[in-house]
């Protein structure tokens, strides 16, 4: 063994085994640097700060089981209705209507209103007044009214003396698509009356005797 005077240790003895060093903390120490200085410091590598959070690896969430996939929608059809005819329309607005075999001769002792049915407005419209005999082919009763009535063909502009009705009233039969004839009727009162052809003449015929008598 060799003693050296004047040191203050003993120097290390080599040896065939390999010192193991023990690191300090890194994280005081760039503490300390980054406090001291304003030139960011690196850490060694492999050594992360511990103020900074190890980032989770994301995460999948599981597709929640129970639900069922969304279903095509259901389309219902509904049957469509369809619209009904003037002809219809009118009907609607009877009760009990009678038809007669053959048209029945009647006579307005005083005048008498003649309406027409307007199916687009489901309105009584006046056509016009009439007096004396017309000819009428059913009997009928007006729906919610309960008011007798005589169904009366009418020639647009031509019977019963009704040569100019209303330019409004024609105009609404033209656009329910009547443009020649129309079925009008006549409210049954006590100034309507019925008589067959051979009352009437005989009427005629006793009316025009009284007549030449005087």
């Amino acid at each position: 063994m060799v003693l050296l005077s004047g040191c203050a240790r003993p120097l290390p003895l080599q040896t065939g085994q390999q010192t193991v060093v023990t690191l300090p903390s890194a994280a005081p120490v760039l503490a300390t640097l980054v406090q001291g200085s304003s030139t960011p410091v690196q850490p060694p590598a492999g050594v992360l700060p511990s103020s900074t959070p190890a980032r989770a690896a994301p995460t999948t969430a599981p597709f929640p089981t129970g639900i069922l996939a969304p279903q095509p929608s259901v389309v219902v059809a509904v049957p469509t209705i369809p619209a009904l005819s003037n002809a219809a329309l009118w009907q609607a607005q009877q009760d009990d209507r009678q038809e007669f075999e053959v048209a029945r001769e009647y006579r307005a002792t005083a005048p008498a209103m003649l309406l027409w049915f307007d199916p687009l407005t489901s309105q009584h419209l006046e056509v016009g007044k009439i007096i004396g005999q017309f000819s009428a082919i059913a009997t009928f009763t007006i729906r919610r009214e309960d008011v007798a009535a005589l169904a009366v063909p009418y020639t647009i502009d031509t019977d019963y003396g009704l040569t100019a009705i209303s330019p409004a009233v024609k105009e609404r039969m033209r656009a329910a698509g009547y443009t020649e004839r129309v079925e009008a009727f006549v409210l049954v009162d006590e100034s309507i009356i019925f008589a067959d052809a051979a009352g009437l003449l005989q009427h005629d015929r006793s009316s025009s005797s009284s007549a030449s008598a005087t």
